[in-house]
């Protein structure tokens, strides 16, 4: 089997620490997850790093920048390493290492995992919510006559036991006399049509490496002091543009979502009520999709910020090697970033824009219709006051040469009298009762004989357009042939 000496494991994890709009009792709750990862008794120390408004760098454990452990004394290996946390502006880094602590006598490959067990045992139930990165490194043994490559094909298979070396290597390079070699798995877990609550929703499944093969102690020493910090930054970055990848994602089913609802909204036949109600309904939707699309153009801001500041990253790890460096492999990863990325989200921003003017569209037709039924809801209640008003008036005149106080055995009046009310009032609410009803009769009628009237000018004009003779568009043509 494949050895190497001084076998390390680094795990590069990442937190959000305040997101666009976030309340303070929110990034208390992403501080109190990241603290999580560390353990209790330096928690408080930590925020007491954490109190400025803007850091682009800032250690968060002083003075001793570290905090280191041991590995279970039961374990079959003498394990030893650190945890260095950070601050990266809105982010919080977290870099556990873990190695055999023997540097004369090389170990087989299968001690990386020894070593991601006691990373797991430290780092608990507390998975980071933007992505992770692992390093295994280890200089060569003198005796080894295996290649670096197939030294690092045998630690990737005894890490990532279901992973393929072939289609998962994504490039190669070196560091200072090291050879690097990157792998990558890379999975969104999104679900068609399930809108999960942002930005609380599961990573993708994001398995990214590097392993470094040093040529000897002394280079993997050089190396450790010079670009530690450097792979703590440039691996937030990629870790975030990932992060705002499936976010976008997440915001375009949502967006899609409010489409649909406004959609069929409109495709149901409502009556006036109704109306009103799916004018709420599509303005609700059509506020969340504005604001769904304002966050899927951040997201891609954020992509372009941090693509900036890996670009920066890299060529500054770039400038600090020697002859003995190329860290080229590492720039394909802008490639993809750009070219897909990038792209898809500036395609969903147009296509998106386009929808909202469909939905504004939706809205103002609503809103047309909406008036539409309102206005013949005004002109029929004042055709039901204007027939009331002839029908008052018919049943004042008629009351006037009617007096209904002389009618014996009057049923209104009695009824009044029966329920307790007093003589003289049944007297006076009495004649007013007739009168009212004379009124509605008389409306009914009248309303009734307008609306057959009115019936009857529909159908003569149906009848009269119906039977009209067609016209022969060929009766004028003159005679003869046509050309072909």
């Amino acid at each position: 089997m494949a050895e190497l000496i001084y076998p390390t494991l680094d795990l590069f994890l990442y937190d959000l620490r305040n997101g666009l709009g976030e309340t303070p009792r929110e990034i208390e709750h992403n501080r109190a997850r990241f603290h999580g990862k560390m353990p209790e008794a330096v928690r408080s120390r930590l925020t007491q790093q954490d109190q400025h408004f803007e850091a682009e760098y800032q250690e968060l454990l002083l003075p001793e920048r570290c905090l280191f452990f041991t590995g279970p004394e039961d374990a079959p290996l003498k394990i030893g390493g650190y945890y260095y946390p950070v601050r990266l502006n809105d982010t919080y880094g977290l870099l556990i290492d873990a190695s055999v602590e023997d540097q004369s006598n090389p170990q087989t490959v299968d001690c990386f995992g020894v070593l991601r067990q006691t990373i797991a045992a430290c780092l608990g139930d507390h998975p980071p919510s933007l992505g992770q990165t692992w390093m295994l490194s280890g200089w060569r043994s003198p005796h080894s006559t295996a290649s670096d490559e197939a030294i690092a094909q045998a630690i990737y298979e005894q890490f990532i036991p279901e992973g393929n070396w072939q289609q998962d290597l994504q490039g190669q390079g070196s560091l200072l006399g090291a050879n690097l070699f990157e792998l990558w798995r890379y999975r969104s877990t999104l679900i068609e049509h399930h809108q999960a609550a942002l930005p609380g929703a599961d990573l993708p499944q994001n398995q990214h490496l590097l392993i470094s093969i040093f040529p000897d102690q002394a280079t993997a020493a050089r190396a450790a002091e010079l670009y530690y910090d450097d792979w703590l930054r440039l691996f937030g970055f990629r870790n975030k543009m990932l992060w705002a990848y499936e976010q976008s994602r997440q915001i375009k089913q949502l967006i899609k979502a409010d489409f649909t609802t406004v959609q069929a909204s409109r495709s149901q036949s409502q009556n006036f009520t109704a109306f009103r109600e799916t004018l709420i309904r599509i303005q609700d939707a059509l506020n969340h999709y504005k604001l769904n699309l304002i966050q899927l153009d951040f997201q891609g801001r954020t992509i372009d910020i941090n693509l900036s500041n890996y670009k920066k990253r890299l060529q500054r790890m770039v400038e600090q090697g020697d002859q003995q460096t190329d860290l080229n492999f590492l720039a394909d990863f802008v490639r993809i970033v750009e070219e897909k990325y990038l792209l898809q989200i500036h395609k969903d921003s147009e296509n998106m824009q386009l929808g909202l003017r469909l939905l504004e569209d939706a809205i103002n037709a609503t809103q047309s219709r909406l008036e539409v039924e309102k206005a013949e809801r005004d002109r029929d209640f004042q055709e039901v006051l204007k027939y009331l008003g002839v029908g008052w008036a018919a049943a004042t005149v008629a009351s006037s040469k009617i007096d209904v106080s002389k009618v014996e055995n009057d049923p209104i009046k009695d009824q009044l009298v029966r329920w307790q009310v007093a003589e003289d009032w049944a007297g006076i609410i009495s004649p007013v009762t007739y009168t009212l009803l004379v009124a509605v009769a008389i409306a009914a009628g009248f309303g009734g004989c307008v609306w057959t009237w009115h019936q009857i000018q529909r159908l003569w004009h149906w009848l009269t357009t119906a039977k009209a003779p067609p016209t022969d568009p060929d009766r004028d043509r003159p005679q003869g042939k046509t050309l072909e």
